[in-house]
């Protein structure tokens, strides 16, 4: 699978109204806890053509690699300084 993560172009796939689930994860990690577990489970049970949404304050790059092993695709948008928006594509 194609991983588009920090491309500036969001991908075809990337529609707001196929966001199926999303986690902000920003006060979990605040608190020295970690999505990784959440994230895995939840995606290994998407259908094709769902969405993941995912919230960091930086850019979860080990998280994306993972979900991108599984066969998801993948982009990652920079909303703010302290604001990522992750999002998993299943094909």
């Amino acid at each position: 699978m194609e991983s588009t993560s920090m491309k500036e172009t969001p991908p075809e796939w990337l529609r707001t109204e196929n966001i199926t689930k999303s986690l902000d994860a920003r006060e979990m990690l605040e608190k020295g806890e970690h999505p990784l577990s959440i994230v895995l489970s939840t995606t290994q049970t998407m259908k094709s053509g769902d969405i993941y949404e995912l919230i960091t304050p930086f850019m979860p790059a080990p998280l994306v690699q993972k979900v991108s092993a599984q066969g998801l695709e993948t982009f990652t948008k920079v909303l703010a300084m302290n604001e990522y928006h992750s999002y998993f594509y299943k094909p």
